[in-house]
This record gives C-alpha cells, structure tokens and sequence, in this order.
C-alpha cells in the first residue's frame, strides 16, 4: 500500500550509497611473510591473527578493495529506494547527501568530531554512487550542515505542518524527531516519533557461559525522542567522535549513561541529572587544548553547549539548542 500524492519520503543518501558500494565489494587482507615473501589471503585481519598466532609480527599486512561492476552498484540503489518507498508508503522521494561543509567540524573539541572516520577505508565506488544520485534522482547537497539535519528538518516540516513526511534513514540522530521516521533495516512500517521518548536497555546473550552456567549478556542502549538526545548530550558518540568528560579525563560508558537517565520520565528530570554530571565533572572553568592546538576555558555551561552542538540536528537554518534557555525555562540552576 502506497500513499497519497502529498506523501514523501526524504532518504539518507550518504547511507544508501555507503551500503550499496560497499555490498558490491570484496574486501580482504593480504599478509606477505617479511623474509620468504610468500603471501596469504584472509577475509579479515582477525582470522589472520587466529592463523598466526605467535608469528603474527613476521608478517605484513596490506588490506585489499576488490569492487565489481558499477552497474551492479547502481541497480542496487535503483532496489533500494523502491524498497524503502514502499515501506515508507510514499509515492514521491527526495534524497539528500551531505557536501564538504560541516560546522561541526570546526567546533574546539579535544579531538575532532568524525576524527575516526578520516583514515577508514571507504568503498571504492562511493563517490560514484554520490554523483549517480546527484545526476540521475536530483539529491540534494548540504552545505554547512549534515545531510542528517537536511534531513531532519524535513521531517519536522511535516510534523508542524501536520503533512506525511517521512524521513528514511537509519542514523541514531534521526531518532530525535519529532515526526515519521523510517528505518529501512529494521522497520517494516514508518514509525511516529513525539514528546520526551524514550531509552532502552537491550539484553543480547553473547553465547559464553558464566562459571555457574549460566548465560552472559551485553548491553546496547536504544532510545527515541529527546530522551535518547539528552542521553548523547551525557553519553556522547563514539562513533561522532564527541564524549562530554572528556576534557574531565573521566569515564562514563553506555550503560552508566543510561543508568543516570533510565529513572527520568521528562525533560527536566533528565536534565537536573544531565546538569549534575556536567558540574561534577567540570566544577570550576577548564582549560583544554582542542585538537587545533588552541587553548580554551570554558564552564560546565559552556562545554555542555558545545557537546548540544555536536549532538543536535538543525530544523533549519541558524537553528540551535541553546541550553542556557532550556535550563531557564525548566527552572534548573545553570550557575
């Protein structure tokens, strides 16, 4: 079932092309032994250790892209947005790719946002797909900001104009909403986000028994709506590359995070708690070098803004969460 002709679907198109580049590739890790030279292919540097075990420093390791034929690339995209379109229940799509601006690049953090990302071996046939979806389906490049908060500023336009915009895409930051929100990977169906949300604590059985018997279990934290951005705002992105106590030298993971916020059922309770980390870990100014080398001194307020920057998709141009205000406006002491 399809939608009305309003209806449309704004698609994450970084995440498309990444996805559908890198299925269409091989990826292996050649080891060259340094004194016979005689070399071996492994799908993964991991399973090379496994075969080396002890002699792993005898050899050197040469990752290895091996892509086949655009055209197959391209069919999956052409797959994929029909797929996503009949999920979405939309009969029109635009999409959106994000250009080489980015404000948050620039922020004084200690180490750059996305700064993991900078030596990841990409797929060879990413930039291909990019321009294939510029030339060929009219995607949309941001300038300044991420495709995400192109993205999410579509989704909310829907919201507040009460139309059926749904945004596609399977980035935790789209989770904030408000609005329709679709993940093509594990959604059947968009799903409407609204109000405070959400957090998760998801139990995954990691197959290895205790001495007791019994089973262990990893913990992944899940979240939707302001709840889950409040949880990044304490937590941070690994991913991103931002963590909040950082400049602290401290130590908070996942699941303390979300042991800090799981109690809270609005935005000021989450918030009070948020707050009292920020002053615990930064009680009087603190001077930082960011990964510039420039030195800074900044408050609890002001390091807690920074990270709302990193963490916040923008609605529209100049928009921003000005955490000063919201403290204001909850009545929580931001002194």
């Amino acid at each position: 079932m399809k939608g009305n002709r309003n209806s449309l679907c704004v698609i994450d198109g970084d995440l498309l092309a990444y996805r559908c580049a890198a299925a269409n590739e091989k990826r292996t890790v050649v080891a060259v032994h340094n004194e016979t030279l005689r070399a071996f292919v492994f799908n993964t540097a991991t399973s090379f250790k496994e075969w080396a075990e002890d002699e792993a420093s005898n050899y050197t390791l040469t990752p290895k892209q091996e892509a086949g034929p655009i055209e197959h690339t391209l069919a999956g995209i052409k797959r994929g947005i029909e797929s996503i379109l009949t999920k979405a229940k939309c009969d029109k799509y635009h999409i959106v790719i994000s250009g080489k601006n980015n404000f948050r690049l620039d922020l004084p953090l200690p180490t750059r946002y996305k700064d993991s990302r900078k030596d990841s071996a990409k797929p060879l046939q990413l930039q291909q797909c990019k321009d294939y979806l510029v030339d060929f389906h009219a995607a949309e490049i941001a300038d300044g900001v991420e495709a995400d908060d192109i993205l999410t500023g579509y989704m909310y336009q829907g919201y507040k104009d009460k139309e059926y915009i749904v945004q596609a895409s399977i980035d935790k930051d789209a989770t904030h909403g408000p609005g329709w929100l679709l993940n093509w990977t594990t959604m059947d169906e968009p799903e409407f986000i609204e109000g405070y949300g959400s957090l998760e604590c998801i139990l995954k059985d990691t197959g290895v028994k205790k001495a007791n018997g019994e089973p262990t279990y990893s913990k992944t934290i899940k979240g939707k709506g302001r709840a889950f951005l409040w949880f990044q705002l304490l937590y941070g992105d690994p991913v991103d590359c931002y963590k909040p106590c950082e400049i602290a030298k401290g130590k908070l993971g996942e699941v303390g995070a979300y042991d800090i916020l799981c109690k809270a059922t609005n935005d000021k309770e989450a918030l009070e708690a948020v707050v009292a980390k920020y002053k615990a870990w930064y009680p009087s100014p603190v001077t930082y070098k960011c990964w510039k080398g420039e030195k800074h001194t900044k408050t609890w307020l002001e390091i807690m803004q920074m990270y709302a920057d990193c963490a916040f998709m923008r609605r529209w141009e100049g928009d921003r969460l000005n955490i000063a205000n919201i403290l204001n406006r909850l009545g929580i002491d931001n002194e």
